[in-house]
């Protein structure tokens, strides 16, 4: 559900061990909405959710498990002839704070994303933690430290277009 940031008001999101069990998961979803046969429900769904944005995205880097109930995701649009630098960049200069404020429990994941399908972000940064008040605190510990950081500023020439959301997580089916 959205918190902050953006235009988008809901999230749905499915996550497979590859491409096509992604599409073939959506497709058994599809076919069990369509044997209820509730057409009176799923247009009232579509009333209220007139519009969406479809993308597929695929884990470059992360941590795995349980998501926290607050989430924090930064879409961007990127150079796309400089996005295997910017993924470089997200593994050698972020993720190890990252790794580190999970162990410690200050996030309980994040993970960076490359984009499959979809509209114009390319990549996809996203953190989770236990609620929005501790969610914000390690975004901003992030922020202070890679503030004059070169390398970080790198990855900034590179998708330096960018939207931000925070997400409170209402529902997950692990």
């Amino acid at each position: 559900m959205h918190h902050t940031g953006g235009k988008w008001r809901r999230v749905q999101y499915h996550m497979a061990p590859s491409i096509d069990a992604l599409l073939a998961s959506q497709e058994k979803i599809g076919d069990q909405m369509d044997a209820k046969n509730n057409k009176a429900l799923n247009q009232e769904a579509g009333k209220i959710c007139n519009s969406h944005d479809d993308y597929i995205w695929r884990r470059v880097a992360g941590t795995t498990g349980p998501r926290g109930k607050a989430a924090f995701s930064t879409y961007y649009v990127c150079d796309q002839g400089r996005e295997d630098q910017a993924d470089a960049l997200m593994k050698r200069v972020f993720a190890p704070m990252l790794d580190k404020m999970v162990a410690e429990g200050k996030l309980t994941t994040w993970g960076w994303m490359e984009h499959i399908v979809g509209g114009e972000y390319r990549r996809l940064a996203t953190m989770t933690a236990g609620d929005v008040k501790a969610l914000m605190a390690a975004r901003s510990s992030i922020v202070a430290v890679f503030q004059d950081d070169a390398l970080a500023n790198t990855l900034n020439d590179i998708c330096g277009s960018h939207t931000d959301y925070i997400w409170e997580i209402k529902f997950e089916n692990p």
